[in-house]
């Protein structure tokens, strides 16, 4: 490992150590509770002028918009499983019985790759993380179902599936606990991201309806960020984490970036359920 690489490994250790810190963590939330009083988190054309969530959604297309009984996991690179990344997944197979838990690698990934939207064209250029982030998108616009990351869950989704299916809304996930772990994004729309965290989706386990507005919004970004970025990606080399200084996106850039502002723009259309959460007591790396 590269010294910058060993500096950015240590800084993010340290986030993540400050991010559980009692009072840390009290400061945050507290002072995100007061601000969000301070005005409607209501989403109007015009709010966040020059962001994308000015961009209506695409038109719909013919495909119906269902939540299949499955959950969606991705092991983007050709090293095998951790032992706690195994672990994790025999864990989310034994309480979800009667849901399939599908691992996508490499090998498997050509069989879930639609003929008439293949990848992006740049998605083997990118860091093992965000190839991840980018499926994310992908498999819950074309799909639908349920996304994990390898991580332990708290308890089975069969009763939270049938939750979203039962209502009106596109999409379903635990709330954020911490405005810090926010997406990033300038001027209003960041210190909204912050202000009212606990109206956003956490990214790392999801409930989607396919072919959803929302759903065509978030791949309709990720594609456009990447077509920015494509000659750039095709220039360094993404690594698993994305740590080269030359790699041209950010770690929340494919994902956080661009969900939590969609939560926002769509927040009658989001169901917000702690019992799909994971286990933070539990390794995962």
């Amino acid at each position: 490992m590269r010294v910058g690489d060993s500096i950015k490994a240590v800084q993010r250790r340290w986030n993540t150590l400050q991010s559980r810190n009692p009072v840390t963590l009290w400061a945050h939330r507290t002072w995100a509770d007061v601000t969000s009083t301070l005005s409607p988190s209501d989403f109007w054309y015009g709010r966040y002028p020059h962001t994308f969530l000015e961009r209506r959604p695409p038109e719909p297309d013919e495909s119906p918009s269902e939540v299949p009984e499955i959950i969606w996991c991705f092991w983007t690179g050709a090293n095998p499983l951790t032992p706690n990344r195994a672990e994790s997944l025999a864990q989310m197979r034994e309480i979800n019985p009667g849901t399939p838990v599908e691992l996508i690698t490499p090998d498997r990934l050509p069989d879930f790759v639609l003929p008439t939207h293949p990848l992006h064209a740049a998605y083997d250029d990118l860091s093992l993380v965000h190839r991840s982030d980018y499926l994310r998108a992908y498999f819950l616009h074309h799909h639908g179902g349920g996304y994990s990351d390898l991580k332990q869950l708290r308890g089975p989704w069969r009763g939270p599936m049938n939750r979203l299916r039962d209502s009106d809304a596109w999409l379903l996930g635990p709330a954020l606990t911490d405005p810090a772990w926010a997406g990033q994004a300038p001027e209003r729309l960041g210190a909204h991201l912050r202000r009212y965290y606990r109206r956003i989706a956490s990214e790392s386990t999801l409930i989607a309806k396919s072919h959803s507005p929302l759903t065509a919004e978030w791949l309709r970004e990720v594609d456009r960020r990447l077509d920015y970025f494509a000659p750039a990606l095709a220039e360094t080399d993404g690594g698993t984490w994305g740590q080269a200084p030359d790699y041209p996106i950010t770690w929340t850039g494919l994902l956080a970036d661009v969900l939590h502002p969609l939560c926002l723009k769509h927040g009658n259309r989001i169901v917000l359920d702690g019992s799909v959460a994971w286990n933070e007591s539990a390794p995962y790396r």
